[in-house]
């Protein structure tokens, strides 16, 4: 599938390049994707294992909770990695386990927050609009992230949601609240 990455990166996105977004992405969560980036990162979306599960936060009946060292460890499986970049909940975070491996969460460029169904009905909050981001850098001894938070035209942002029929994000563009 192609997209016009013009009308990406201008906030305008036509409808049925927004709809073959939406099924594309619908199809592709069946399965899980990683990508090795570099010998010792490897990039996912959720977990090694899976796209729809959260790897440094769990989805409970009651709440978002911050996932155990013992459930990452479990999550992380037989991957060899020092470094896994994840997302999903576009929440920044950082865990270091005693093996030395770092999970980084950069958190999210343009949706601070969202509702979801999948695996409980929940709520994702960053509680600001700001967009987020990392910066890894390797030393002798590790990797460290950085995290850095960023203003950026919100209020456009915002807009573009609310004319493509996106109500709900455009709110939580706006506020990173749902």
């Amino acid at each position: 599938m192609s997209v016009n990455t013009g009308h990406l990166l201008s906030g305008e996105l036509n409808n049925e390049a927004s709809s073959n977004l939406r099924h594309s992405w619908q199809c592709d969560c069946s399965r899980c994707e990683t990508l090795r980036i570099h010998q010792e990162l490897l990039l996912v979306h959720g977990t090694p294992e899976s796209d729809m599960l959260y790897f440094p936060e769990t989805g409970t009946q009651d709440r978002l909770r911050e996932t155990s060292r013992e459930e990452i460890i479990q999550r992380i499986g037989m991957v060899d990695a020092k470094v896994i970049l994840c997302g999903h909940t576009h929440l920044p975070r950082e865990v270091r386990l005693n093996h030395g491996c770092l999970i980084v969460n950069p958190g999210c460029v343009g949706l601070p927050a969202y509702a979801d169904d999948m695996p409980h009905p929940h709520i994702i909050e960053n509680r600001t609009p700001h967009a987020r981001y990392a910066i890894l850098e390797k030393t002798d001894k590790s990797w460290n992230a950085e995290f850095i938070i960023v203003e950026y035209d919100w209020l456009f942002a915002s807009q573009a949601a609310v004319r493509h029929g996106r109500e709900d994000w455009g709110k939580c563009i706006l506020t990173g609240y749902c």
